[in-house]
C-alpha cells in the first residue's frame, strides 16, 4: 500500500507513522525540502495520484494546513481514503473533516485505523 503523509514537515511525526507500519511504501513530503516550488508541486501531484491512502496529521503546530486542505479534496474527488487526526479542532478543521473518510483527535487513533485500513487492503 502506498500512504501520503500530509501535514507538517517540521516535526518527527512521519518517523513515528513509518515505525508503526514499516512495512508499506510513503511519499512523505520532507524529502522535497530544497525543491524548486514547481518541482515540489508536480511530485506531489504524483504521488497523490499513486496514493491508495492519504494520512493527513494536522497537529496544534502547524500554522495552516492550506497544503493538506487542497490534498484532501483532490484524494476526495478521486475516491483514495483519507484519515484526518485533527488535532486543531476548530470550525474550520471540523468542517475539512467531514469530508474526510475518517476524522480522529489524536495520533494514536490515526495510527489504528491506518493499521487496520492496511490489514483490511491486503
Amino acid at each position: 500500500m502506498k500512504i501520503f503523509l500530509s501535514g507538517g514537515t517540521h516535526g518527527d511525526w512521519q518517523d513515528r507513522v513509518r515505525l508503526r507500519l514499516s512495512d508499506q511504501y510513503f511519499y512523505d513530503p520532507r524529502s522535497l525540502r530544497g525543491k524548486p516550488m514547481r518541482e515540489i508541486a508536480e511530485t506531489e501531484m504524483s504521488w497523490l495520484n499513486s496514493s491508495d491512502c492519504l494520512f493527513f496529521y494536522f497537529e496544534l503546530s502547524n500554522p495552516s494546513g492550506l497544503g493538506s486542505a487542497f490534498e484532501v479534496g483532490y484524494c476526495r474527488a478521486r475516491g483514495i481514503p483519507i484519515i484526518f487526526v485533527d488535532e486543531k479542532k476548530t470550525s474550520h478543521t471540523e468542517w475539512l473533516g467531514y469530508h474526510c473518510t475518517h476524522y480522529v483527535a489524536s495520533l494514536e487513533e490515526g495510527l489504528d485505523l491506518l493499521e487496520a485500513h492496511v490489514t483490511e487492503g491486503r
